[in-house]
């Protein structure tokens, strides 16, 4: 499972792919065919925010890769003098992620959207709500690492 926590550790969001029934691969079509499932939880202080495999949400392998790539180049960028922002969206619109480099406090803020209609299974639809926090290099190292391994289809 791959997560990350803000500085403060008391934010906590996770990404865990998994291989149930929507799980459909083919190593014979490209990247944007093959749909991998996860699911996603936000722990906050008070409450907690999940789209869990009910909601029977998937990423392409695509995605997952550009995931990688993106968080990559923000760690590349933390010790640069200058901003970088990467920007993730869920193909089918579970989630959307905004990576800010803040050069000086070499920290990362990021935006969390979730859908809410995947969170409630639809008894609530129409907007997104979403989380800002601060995390830092290790933070981002750790969440990489962990979706790293989660890959399973090689």
């Amino acid at each position: 499972m791959a997560f990350i926590t803000n500085i403060e550790k008391n934010l906590k969001l996770e990404i865990s792919l998994k291989k149930n029934s929507m799980f459909d691969y083919n190593p014979q079509r490209s990247d944007h065919e093959n749909w991998i499932p996860f699911i996603l939880c936000l722990t906050l202080p008070q409450r907690c925010s999940m789209i869990d495999e009910s909601a029977n949400a998937t990423m392409t392998i695509y995605e997952i890769k550009n995931l990688i790539h993106g968080v990559e180049g923000v760690l590349e960028h933390l010790d640069c003098p200058e901003n970088y922002v990467y920007n993730f969206y869920n193909s089918e619109g579970f989630f959307g992620l905004e990576l800010e480099v803040i050069p000086e406090d070499n920290v990362v803020e990021i935006k969390l959207w979730i859908n809410v209609g995947n969170q409630t299974k639809g008894e609530i639809f129409g907007y997104d709500e979403g989380v800002r926090f601060v995390s830092g290099k290790k933070e981002l190292i750790d969440f990489l690492v962990g979706i790293k391994q989660e890959i399973f289809w090689d």
